[in-house]
């Protein structure tokens, strides 16, 4: 009966293969990696148009590459969000020459994030990057060289960090090395500076400086957070709100702790 069943995926995976392109791919693994996406998101990394995003999203639904839902809301819709379906996993598996087990991936699991309590402080953390990505692929010799999801970084610091997600960016000539944490306004002042004094034990074991992101929703919160956080030497700190970063990712938008005027992205310490 296994054996069956294994036949039946490789078919499956084999019939489906033929309709799907180098994006198709690249939206399969961006999924895995970061679990859930909306359509807003997967347009902003990929698309030159939300029409043909959403199109496209859709014929990959269809093919059962990938997951959709819409969390509810009281009054109008929420977009569809994205996940990886069984199909798009047997995609990415035969690519790897490995199961779908063996990437931790579960459907029933990727659905719960429809009613879990972190789909919207994951969904607002992964458009802090979507949106910046955009923004790197309408500048000249600028891009999104890399972009960990919180599933890679637990791997890779989970026992000091645990962000929302890692960068590598280049921007104005440089690499830039970044680390995001996303506040929506739920951790106590104290909170937020243990997190700190964290970073700066990965300043230590890495051997030198980090730059960590921190993104907040509104102008009160951001005071409040710069009031209370203490700078640090092994840190460097850049704050801004959800609402700065959406108008232009690359703005001089980030305001250093303990600093009074506001920089670019391109600003920041490089790697």
């Amino acid at each position: 009966m296994k054996s069956r069943t294994v036949r039946g995926e490789d078919a499956l995976a084999s019939a489906i293969s033929g309709r799907i392109t180098e994006r198709d791919r690249a939206i399969c693994n961006s999924l895995y990696e970061h679990r859930v996406l909306t359509a807003q998101q997967l347009y902003e990394l990929y698309f030159d148009s939300l029409d043909r995003a959403r199109d496209r999203l859709a014929q990959l639904h269809q093919l059962q590459v990938v997951e959709r839902f819409r969390p509810y809301r009281q009054y109008g819709s929420h977009p569809f969000h994205y996940l990886l379906d069984h199909a798009g996993a047997l995609l990415l598996a035969s690519e790897r020459g490995t199961e779908p087990a063996d990437l931790d991936y579960s459907r029933a699991r990727n659905l719960r994030l429809a009613s879990s309590q972190q789909l919207r402080h994951q969904v607002e953390a992964n458009g802090i990057v979507t949106r910046l990505a955009q923004s790197l692929r309408a500048t000249p010799y600028a891009a999104l060289l890399e972009w960990r999801g919180q599933r890679r970084c637990s791997h890779s610091w989970g026992e000091i960090v645990r962000p929302d997600g890692y960068l590598r960016v280049q921007l104005a000539g440089v690499q830039l090395e970044l680390w995001l944490e996303h506040d929506r306004s739920t951790e106590t002042h104290a909170r937020l500076q243990e997190k700190l004094e964290r970073y700066e034990e990965l300043s230590l074991a890495l051997e030198h400086p980090v730059t960590l992101l921190l993104t907040l929703l509104s102008d009160r919160r951001e005071r409040e957070v710069r009031r209370a956080l203490r700078p640090s030497a092994e840190v460097h700190l850049f704050i801004t709100t959800s609402e700065r970063h959406h108008a232009d990712p690359l703005a001089a938008n980030w305001l250093p702790a303990g600093g009074e005027t506001r920089v670019a992205l391109a600003a920041q310490p490089r790697a």
